[in-house]
């Protein structure tokens, strides 16, 4: 690189894009994702990119919304350990008991997929997806102000932060709502911050907003944060992760179905791999695959 500066926003741009350790991550792989993405710009923007729109209310009043409506058909705390295949559909042994299906769709990520034992034991190609992968660490922050008083002025409130640690800083604050800066860093930086308690990590982040938004930076209402990568149904994130030396983790991910076992989650995503709208997307697909199986189209 023809200097430090240029270098070090290189690492935390490739870093907070992919979650990976930049000394196990492939550069073609980075590439691949960039031109599936439709490039960097397109990964990273927040006006016509993958980040454009905001769930007002949170990400999480999706999931809880439709399983509002499913009522009871809804299971959770169980954690499934084994899946069990026959002529007449599968059987999930979870940490509370079975359940009996016709079909399954497994959306976890495949390094997380692969803590479950099948019977019978799914194709190599699939396996290999599994074996093949990792899941990258991210930490994320959310500072709530009172108001979102960097607009008020010329103050710009998405950047890099090239300091340590690195990372980046949206503004993800909803209409009418008090102010909301994101704080995401990513690979080893965010393991370091693991290290910290809540104090130490607010310092090392905040501190490094004042020069862009002002001292007030230093003082917000409220502090929500989350290593992903400790949590242990998650693995980490955004998505998962080729290993060095393999094209099996490379986006999208095979989702062809394996009898009555269905596959989604953003990693098969046509468009957005890696973010909610791939997610989302691979729902629909998903969902059009299962009703075909069961003899049903789509409405």
């Amino acid at each position: 690189m023809p200097g430090r500066h240029v270098r070090r926003l290189l690492e935390v741009l490739v870093s907070v894009t992919t979650t990976a350790d930049l000394d196990r991550y492939s550069m073609h792989a980075f590439i691949e994702a960039v031109r599936h993405q439709g490039g960097l710009a397109a990964m990273l923007s927040t006006s016509g990119g993958a980040q454009e729109s905001l769930i007002t209310e949170g990400a999480g009043t999706l999931t809880e919304r439709l399983a509002a409506d499913l009522g009871e058909r809804v299971l959770t705390g169980r954690r499934v350990t084994s899946i069990h295949r026959d002529d007449d559909g599968v059987t999930l042994r979870t940490t509370a008991g079975a359940v009996r299906a016709v079909g399954a769709i497994i959306t976890v990520p495949p390094p997380m997929s692969a803590r479950i034992a099948y019977d019978p034991p799914l194709p190599p190609s699939r396996t290999a997806v599994e074996q093949h992968t990792y899941m990258g660490s991210v930490y994320k922050a959310i500072a709530v102000y009172e108001r979102p008083f960097w607009r008020q002025g010329k103050a710009h409130a998405e950047f890099m932060l090239l300091a340590h640690p690195g990372g980046a800083v949206f503004d993800t604050t909803p209409p009418g709502g008090p102010g909301h800066l994101c704080v995401l860093v990513a690979g080893a930086e965010a393991r370091e911050l693991d290290g910290m308690d809540v104090a130490g990590r607010r310092r090392a982040l905040l501190g490094q907003l004042v020069p862009h938004i002002g001292p007030q930076a230093l003082a917000p209402a409220g502090w929500h944060e989350k290593s992903w990568h400790l949590d242990e149904h998650v693995g980490g994130g955004y998505a998962a992760l080729a290993i060095p030396g393999t094209t099996d983790g490379y986006l999208p991910m095979p989702s062809a179905p394996v009898g009555a076992l269905h596959w989604g989650g953003t990693e098969t995503a046509n468009e957005h791999a890696g973010y909610i709208e791939g997610a989302i997307e691979s729902g629909e697909r998903v969902a059009r695959e299962v009703l075909r199986s069961l003899g049903r189209t789509a409405t």
